[in-house]
């Protein structure tokens, strides 16, 4: 499975698992926000205690790969497979650099 490296930021909901807030900055350097459940960002064990911020994955999947006239490698990716994750306003596409996905199990 594919991600996109993220910063979680902060604890924001003690409910069980825990949500935290993430961050990321896409390709444009438009940041987005993500208000997610512990497991599904991280395997370490944080909670409101924990010192932020700390890295983070948003699972995803890559819907296209191209070059800017920058030269620069994009990645358009969706955030709504494999766990249905949106940015707060309710964003699932995003194009990102492809330094910034990553391969994890």
């Amino acid at each position: 499975m594919v991600a996109i490296k993220c910063l979680i930021t902060k604890f924001i909901d003690e409910h069980q698992p825990g949500f935290v807030e993430c961050k990321l900055n896409d390709a444009w350097n438009k940041q987005h926000i993500f208000h997610e459940k512990v497991p599904i960002v991280t395997i370490e064990n944080i909670w409101n205690n924990t010192t932020y911020p700390v890295n983070g994955v948003i699972g995803c999947e890559i819907t296209r790969e191209w070059i800017d006239e920058n030269g620069r490698r994009i990645v358009t990716v969706t955030t709504s497979a494999p766990w249905g994750i949106e940015t707060i306003e309710g964003i699932i596409e995003l194009d990102v650099l492809r330094s910034q996905i990553i391969n994890i199990e």
